[in-house]
């Protein structure tokens, strides 16, 4: 099955602004820690084992009990950045792209993902309230946001 991202016109409010840009922060902060993870996993087996997918949203359940601010963003944000790691992994070992980098907050673009749930409303985001779009068509799947619509 292939999801498709398309980038959406938005116009949040300055509420919803301040809003995506934490949502934007807890999602870097999680490619992060998932890449820091399977860092670790690797290293501890002497680079015979890894750490699954199923493993890493498990150990950001866990950690989602520590950190009071990652409660402030859907799971869903978090759980693409799991996928974005998981993604840029496969693409090392598959020889199709280099080792994944950190992602820093000075060079790294504002930009999270999210994704539709079918029979919600389109243009509400859960924590954020709805949002002002501009599409034309009304079949799209993710949302994606970063620094030109905010």
């Amino acid at each position: 099955m292939r999801h498709t991202g398309f980038k959406i016109r938005i116009f949040p409010t300055t509420e919803q602004e301040s809003k995506f840009r934490q949502y934007a922060g807890i999602a870097r902060y999680t490619y992060n820690w998932a890449l820091s993870c399977r860092e670790l996993a690797y290293s501890a087996t002497a680079g015979q084992y890894g750490i699954s997918h199923s493993d890493v949203s498990y150990l950001l359940t866990l950690e989602r009990n520590y950190i009071d601010w990652m409660g402030a963003a859907p799971r869903n944000i978090q759980a693409f950045a799991i996928l974005d790691c998981d993604a840029a992994y496969k693409r090392f070992f598959t020889k199709i792209g280099a080792y994944p980098r950190y992602k820093k907050k000075r060079y790294s673009h504002l930009n999270f993902s999210y994704e539709y749930q079918p029979g919600v409303d389109f243009n509400f985001v859960p924590k954020a309230g709805r949002v002002k779009l501009n599409y034309k068509d009304p079949q799209y799947k993710i949302i994606i946001a970063n620094e030109e619509n905010l």
